[in-house]
């Protein structure tokens, strides 16, 4: 597989998985009783894995490779294992996987000639865990090979775009995407543009594209990425029974998928359907030990008074974000931070690890949440000032907005706060409401 089709896939993860605390600040106004039907999407044949279970495959193709790796050395066997490796964490979750392909990529560059080396694979891997900074690094030393195929190149322009954007460039990253579709109208570039858009407010120039990306002939994983994007855009704009479709949609295409049951729980649980969201959540936290899904599973048992196990999940939550940030903490960080937000008491770890996510990745996103973590310390002045430069670098999300509002009201200023509340709920209708937790200090 071309390392640019496997870039689209890294990405799904860090494109479409923040920001999913707007959609557990709790239910809608009128939540339906009941699931919508489920979307007719037929997928393209799939190759099953056999009853060892869903990682059984990856396990076999590591271990040839890395047995032909340290038979054989050489710096490309080494690399073609790294990637391995994360294939296998894009699967897993396991950021130990993730680890493992770091220690590769490094024996494949002991033993490259001067010069060379897996550099873009490096820097995709980079980009995976949040590791902007070191990124750009990469991507100017890579400016200066020469010989690098078509598909290198458009790799490099998808991660030096989406450095941009994460770095809160929004001018600069529309340049790089434009740039890209006129290259090729891929689901790849589509949703990338698409992501830009909607995050800085245009909606309406959002969905086209992604009815493009959903409409193309590819592969099941990249038409289901390009369905949870469209399930993300819609949770956005407050469009909740939309987003529960899109997912639906993209689920029957990635039915294994951890990550999407993961979304569309989240989504149930902000319409008000708690029974349903609970099951997916403990199913989704047995089969992968994710600490998102404890997470939300422990939101539901404590708001119906089950503290005993409200407990115990957000204690085995914490240490498994800790052992993560302990690995890579660019890339838990942004994970992290909703569990500190909405069920720690520690405010000054939330500060720290808001901090720190706001500073590898400085877009709207993270310095919203970084806002976010200020108001439950009570630095409104700082919560401020990082909405008002988030929302004057062109980022304009409902929850950026409403958090400016609690802010303005805390600090007297009712007109502020009544124009930021118009605006959020013109965004997203409800949001202010969902947001009431953080009104309230929790």
């Amino acid at each position: 597989m071309p390392i640019a089709r496997q870039l689209a896939g890294l990405f799904a993860v860090i494109a479409l998985s923040g920001g999913l605390a707007w959609a557990l600040s709790g239910p809608l106004a009128a939540p339906a009783p009941v699931e919508p039907p489920d979307i007719a999407v037929a997928p393209h044949p799939a190759t099953p894995l056999g009853p060892e279970g869903p990682l059984a495959a990856f396990d076999r193709r590591i271990e040839a490779q890395r047995r032909f790796a340290e038979e054989h050395p050489s710096y490309l066997r080494w690399d073609h294992l790294a990637q391995a490796y994360v294939d296998r964490g894009r699967a897993s979750g396991d950021y130990r996987d993730y680890q493992r392909a770091e220690d590769a990529l490094s024996r494949s560059f002991e033993l490259a000639p001067p010069g060379a080396g897996p550099f873009l694979r490096r820097a995709v891997l980079d980009a995976t865990m949040h590791r902007i900074a070191r990124l750009e690094v990469d991507l100017t030393a890579l400016d200066s090979v020469v010989l690098m195929s078509r598909g290198d190149r458009e790799t490099m322009g998808s991660l030096r775009a989406d450095a941009a954007f994460y770095s809160g460039r929004y001018d600069e990253a529309r340049t790089l995407y434009a740039a890209q579709l006129a290259q090729a109208r891929g689901v790849a570039s589509l949703v990338a543009m698409a992501q830009l858009e909607w995050r800085t407010g245009r909606f309406d120039a959002a969905a086209p594209l992604l009815d493009e990306a959903v409409a193309l002939d590819e592969e099941d994983a990249m038409r289901a990425w390009a369905l949870s994007a469209r399930a993300m855009m819609e949770r956005d704009r407050g469009q909740l029974e939309a987003a529960i479709t899109a997912i639906r949609a993209s689920r029957a295409l990635a039915p294994e998928s951890a990550h999407l049951d993961e979304i569309f729980a989240e989504l149930l649980e902000a319409r008000g359907n708690d029974a349903a969201a609970l099951e997916r959540y403990q199913s989704i936290a047995a089969r992968t030990e994710s600490p998102q899904a404890m997470d939300g599973a422990a939101r539901i048992l404590g708001a119906r008074g089950d503290t005993i196990a409200e407990g115990e999940l957000v204690t085995a939550a914490r240490q498994m974000y800790e052992a993560q940030i302990a690995l890579f903490p660019e890339a838990a960080y942004g994970h992290a931070i909703d569990h500190w937000l909405r069920l720690e008491d520690d405010i000054d770890r939330t500060v720290e690890i808001a901090e720190g996510n706001a500073l590898a990745r400085p877009f709207g996103e993270a310095r919203t949440k970084l806002a976010m973590a200020y108001v439950l310390a009570g630095r409104m002045d700082d919560a401020a000032r990082e909405l008002d430069e988030t929302i004057e670098s062109g980022w304009s999300s409902a929850d950026t907005h409403a958090v400016r509002a609690i802010v303005a009201e805390r600090q007297g200023d009712d007109e502020r706060a009544e124009a930021e509340r118009s605006l959020a709920e013109g965004i997203a209708p409800g949001i202010v409401e969902r947001l009431g937790w953080l009104a309230r200090g929790r």
